[in-house]
């Protein structure tokens, strides 16, 4: 018996709770999912072609390359922009933040219009992949 599965689907709604302010059914194919990509992702993230690109930096600029050496991880943050996307939806404004999500897009409309603010979409994508990732 290998308890690896369900301390990750665990973990993984601690994340989604505090990201999202929702949690996930254990068998709900979008959780599973998730787990998959994250796992595989990471496998693609010490592979072999992680660490040629780290060798040889130049050839990240090529279009179109770590999309498909890493499409795992690809497409571990289209569903990460998706469940934001999803958040933003149901966000009300007259209510406190209910989670990391909230406070950093209320963050973001402070900080609209200061280009040197590190409160963005793509941060707040970074930081929540980030998490689900540790």
């Amino acid at each position: 018996f290998s308890p690896n599965n369900l301390l990750n689907k665990a973990v993984s709604n601690v994340i989604a709770s505090l990201t999202f302010a929702r949690r996930f059914e254990y068998n709900d194919p979008r959780m599973l999912k998730l787990l998959d990509l994250v796992l595989e992702g990471l496998k693609e993230e010490v592979g072999l072609m992680r660490q040629v690109l780290e060798a040889m930096p130049v050839l990240r600029h090529i279009p179109g390359l770590c999309a498909k050496l890493f499409p795992r991880q690809k497409a571990f943050l289209v569903m990460i922009d998706e469940l934001i996307t999803e958040h933003k939806m149901t966000r009300d404004l007259a209510q406190p933040p209910r989670d990391l999500t909230d406070a950093f897009l209320d963050e973001m409309k402070e900080a609209k219009g200061n280009p040197e603010s590190s409160f963005n979409d793509e941060n707040l994508r970074l930081v929540v992949a980030d998490l689900f990732s540790a």
